[in-house]
């Protein structure tokens, strides 16, 4: 699979730091539970980092620890799902700051996101729809919309 998004696809947005927990209903009409993170695995996933590009973490900004993912926040980017099809969900997140912050943004509010129905190539940003976590204004949502090429 080419590491584009070209269907609805989920993107956990890291510029910083923070501890993530995350499920998803998968359709209405079954209401299975699909834990996104489960354990050390993260192999559901793939990382993109602006500095680096795809699967590549030199840093190790994002782990996963019993179910646990730690974004460091050190560089932009992001841990995107390899499964794009979802839909009917009910995204379930719960989060903590740490304690650093990094350059640019090392005076500024600690700021981080989810990304939902992601489209195109991946970039910073990609063409999604964020729920805004950022201290002092949680819960916004905020549309990215790039410019793309025609072919995607």
């Amino acid at each position: 699979m080419p590491r584009f998004l070209r269907n609805m696809g989920l993107i956990l947005v890291l510029m910083f730091p923070l501890i993530l927990t995350t499920s998803c209903l998968s359709t209405v009409h079954d209401k299975e539970v699909i834990h996104l993170l489960h354990g050390d695995d993260r192999t559901g996933f793939y990382s993109f980092l602006t500095e680096f590009g795809v699967d590549q973490d030199p840093d190790h900004v994002f782990t996963l620890t019993n179910g646990v993912l730690h974004i460091s926040g050190q560089h932009y980017g992001y841990l995107a799902t390899k499964q794009t099809n979802f839909s009917n969900y009910k995204l379930v997140a719960e989060f903590k700051w740490g304690e650093k912050t990094w350059l640019p943004r090392e005076l500024n509010a600690r700021d981080s996101g989810i990304l939902v129905h992601c489209v195109g190539k991946d970039q910073v940003w990609p063409k999604a729809i964020e729920a805004q976590m950022i201290e002092g204004g949680t819960g916004a949502a905020r549309q990215h919309a790039p410019q793309l090429p025609e072919d995607l």
